[in-house]
């Protein structure tokens, strides 16, 4: 009996593996992933240049590789949601960029995806991946406990 089910542990262990090989992330390459430097007498003017680009300026800031990219930004003061969507429809394979601006330290986490970012204290700082997973996706500030928002992620 003992032997019969250690054989069902084994089973049942090479089937979690097997699982979770098959349905983690696949990594394609490195992702870039964008932290806002805070303004300085050097980088200001780059800095102000991206952050037009990233909220949406105008359609003619924005250049044709970037204009493929789904943007969207969130405004936190107070642990309060200011700012940005509840929900964000997507499709499998588009870029996105999510851009978070809270008035404290905090941590920014896209549950399914695994995704996290620091943020800085009124920094803007910018989450930028593909949606390569299908399926309903919280978007959150850990240390806050502040629910940002859901990613919808349509299969292509």
């Amino acid at each position: 009996m003992k032997h019969a089910a250690a054989l069902f542990c084994a089973i049942g262990v090479c089937l979690l593996v097997a699982l979770f090989v098959h349905l983690r992330p696949v990594e394609t390459g490195t992702q870039p992933v964008m932290i806002a430097v805070p303004p300085t007498h050097a980088n200001a003017a780059a800095v102000s240049e991206n952050s037009a680009a990233v909220v949406g300026a105008s359609p003619t800031a924005v250049t044709p590789q970037a204009a493929r990219i789904h943007r969207h930004a969130w405004v936190i003061h107070n642990v309060q949601h200011i700012e940005g969507p509840k929900l964000v429809h997507l499709r499998q394979g588009e870029e996105v960029q999510l851009q978070i601006t809270s008035d404290r330290d905090d941590e920014l986490h896209l549950h399914g995806y695994d995704l996290h970012q620091l943020v800085r204290a009124n920094v803007p700082t910018t989450l930028t991946f593909t949606a390569r997973h299908a399926g309903r996706f919280s978007l959150e500030l850990h240390g806050s406990h502040l629910d940002l928002g859901t990613l919808e992620v349509a299969p292509q």
